[in-house]
């Protein structure tokens, strides 16, 4: 059993600073606001932790910092991550029970509220997002579940900006995420965020089209969501053949194309202003923005049907990932997919 870096003799790592309420609050309290103490993490600029970008790899990269009795200067995936000459990396590798045990950590002491936002700000793609995320559980983890209200605090408004972010990023593949119906019944829609809010996207639409089978692929991250019977799942894939439309699809995305062109004022067209509202790379998904949206997928998935298809083979009728399936980050941590969408009102 490992000791609590913290000096605290009555936990283990796994709750290290997560002592119970009453004294042990008060002076983990005092502690953070003077800056002094056992339990204050000196920073170390030379060091930086590398991990495979999933939420478990964060998370032990997490428990190797208090493990090690060491402050790194930052937590970034390996992928993309970009160092000065004068640092020294570590690589930390993935561990599921170390993970679990910060997991449970953080949920006792920061609440189930506060560990969604957590999970919610690691979705961003902002290399440095980790970084600032781990800043914040140390100094939460010292200050208490009150930590989250102290918003003068440079971790936590730091950690603010990155969970709005994400959370803004969320509500907007909401609004624009649009579903054509494709043969065979399946509902399709590609989006194309700037953060990985696909889990999420996915917990709001299964939640409301349980009984409704569809299919939503971001083409920026590379994956694709599949839900049928209210569960669904994550599948890591290079593309997705989405197949035909459907006729009564074609007949209703021309009606509304034709609506939305009879109300345009064309002398009022204002293109900037519109960018300002929404910008232009929503624009390709939308019905209304695109004068072949209503041909777009099957000119060009059927432009040659006989080379598309081997003789004699059943034609593609819904959309279908390959088969390819490998680990997305937030996978197991996330819960059971298809589980009850966490209540969370969202930054205004």
């Amino acid at each position: 059993m490992t000791t609590c870096p913290g000096n605290c003799a009555r936990c283990t790592l796994a709750t290290c600073a997560l002592r119970s309420s009453g004294k042990g609050d008060r002076d983990a309290r005092t502690r953070s606001r003077s800056g002094a103490g056992p339990s204050a993490p000196v920073p170390r600029d030379d060091l930086v932790y590398l991990f495979d970008g999933t939420l478990e790899g964060f998370f032990s990269s997490v428990f190797a910092a208090y493990e090690h009795h060491e402050h790194p200067r930052d937590i970034v995936p390996e992928k993309g991550a970009q160092l000065s000459l004068l640092q020294r990396m570590r690589t930390i590798e993935t561990d599921d029970a170390r993970a679990m045990r910060v997991h449970d950590g953080l949920v006792h002491q920061l609440g189930s509220n506060d560990y969604e936002r957590v999970k919610v700000a690691c979705l961003s793609d902002d290399v440095s997002a980790f970084g600032t995320v781990y800043r914040y559980i140390v100094y939460a983890l010292h200050a208490g579940s009150w930590a989250a209200s102290d918003h003068t605090h440079p971790d936590v408004a730091a950690f603010d900006h990155v969970w709005r972010a994400v959370y803004n990023e969320r509500h907007r593949m909401l609004q624009f995420a649009r579903f054509a119906e494709m043969e065979g019944g399946v509902y399709y829609a590609k989006i194309n965020p700037r953060a990985n809010v696909l889990p999420l996207v996915m917990q709001h639409f299964a939640a409301r089209f349980n009984a409704q089978p569809f299919l939503i692929y971001d083409e920026v991250h590379r994956i694709a969501g599949v839900s049928r019977d209210g569960r669904w799942e994550l599948v890591k894939t290079d593309g997705v053949t989405p197949g035909l439309l459907s006729s009564s699809e074609v007949e209703y995305q021309n009606m509304w194309k034709e609506f939305y062109d009879a109300i345009c004022n064309q002398e009022r067209l204002n293109p900037r202003l519109r960018a300002s509202f929404m910008r232009k790379s929503l624009w390709g998904n939308l019905v209304e923005m695109n004068p072949l949206a209503s041909r777009r997928i099957q000119d060009e998935f059927d432009v040659h049907p006989a080379a598309a298809q081997p003789s004699g083979a059943p034609a593609q009728t819904s959309p279908r990932p390959s088969p390819a399936v490998a680990r997305t980050p937030h996978a197991r941590l996330a819960g059971e997919p298809g589980a009850p969408e966490p209540h969370s009102d969202g930054p205004e």
